[in-house]
């Protein structure tokens, strides 16, 4: 376990409301939502929770909130060291972690996290690229064979080698029957970011790590 740093990645569509975007982004988003409805005729209230949906999960169209790492003492095999990154301006929080990613391949780390191939490292790897920030090569997956990645995805574990259902990180916390009362969803950090709660945020991003030590400690 002393080999493990454990990431998560909290994000919020980059503007609150949809029509606060720019043209551009408008009609690029518009794009999406048509391709991916059977109605043409969206009403703004359809779009609007579409975006509230969707958006966040886009690095396109999101923005980085918080990022919080995790890894296990060198003298205390049972603590949990744990660093949240937590900022409105998702530039700062990048060029805070860049060097933490820069070392997990020299110090022979692995990544661990819920959907962290999908998501987590896809979010990071594509905020580095719009940013020109020397991208660590933790966050390169491309060209890289199952066995010669460094990844440990919590969803993988739980699949257990079946991939016909979903796997909700809600369940699998019910499962173990860990304490929710600070979790905040996904899909709710948005209400958070733009009613200005930060110090949630970051609690609840830390909470995730906590969360992810927990879990593999019962699997592996």
């Amino acid at each position: 376990m002393k080999n493990i740093i454990y990431l998560s990645v909290k994000t919020a569509p980059k503007v609150r409301i949809f029509n606060d975007l720019d043209k551009n982004d408008i009609s690029s988003f518009l794009l999406h939502a048509f391709r991916h409805n059977d109605d043409y005729n969206l009403s703004d209230s359809a779009i609007e929770k579409f975006w509230n949906m969707y958006a966040y999960q886009m690095a396109e169209y999101n923005k980085i909130v918080s990022v919080a790492v995790g890894v296990i003492s060198d003298n205390d095999s049972e603590k949990l060291n744990i660093k949240d990154y937590t900022n409105h301006d998702e530039f700062i929080i990048l060029k805070s972690i860049s060097n933490i990613l820069k070392n997990v391949d020299s110090m022979g780390l692995s990544l661990c996290g819920y959907n962290i191939k999908n998501f987590d490292i896809l979010q990071l790897y594509k905020k580095f690229i719009k940013y020109d920030i020397e991208m660590p090569q933790c966050l390169k997956l491309y060209n890289i064979k199952p066995w010669e990645s460094n990844i440990i995805d919590i969803v993988d574990l739980w699949r257990n080698g079946q991939y016909s259902k979903a796997v909700y990180f809600e369940d699998i916390l019910s499962f173990f029957g860990f304490d929710v009362s600070d979790h905040i969803y996904n899909e709710d950090i948005s209400s958070y970011y733009y009613d200005n709660n930060l110090i949630d945020i970051a609690k609840s991003n830390i909470l995730t790590i906590n969360y992810y030590h927990q879990i593999l400690s019962k699997i592996i």
